[in-house]
């Protein structure tokens, strides 16, 4: 997750936040997504990846939706 956050980080133009751990950090994430979104469209799809607002399956709660499906094993 360190490099989500550092990832997060850089396009949120913010410096040692963390966004990936807890309701209260997913939610300012979103606002800050929130806030790039109204100007620009590569932000916007962005951040529709990380906050689905029509799926009925899939929702943040104490860390991000996409992490449960997250796999460390290689594949070849």
């Amino acid at each position: 997750m360190d490099l989500l956050n550092e990832l997060l980080n850089q396009s949120l133009k913010t410096t040692g936040k963390n966004y990936t751990q807890s309701k209260d950090n997913i939610y300012q994430c979103f606002k800050a997504f929130s806030n790039y979104s109204l100007n620009d469209d590569i932000t916007l799809d962005v951040s529709m990846y990380f906050f689905p607002f029509c799926s009925t399956v899939e929702k943040n709660e104490d860390s991000f939706w996409f992490v449960k499906y997250k796999n460390d094993n290689i594949y070849d």
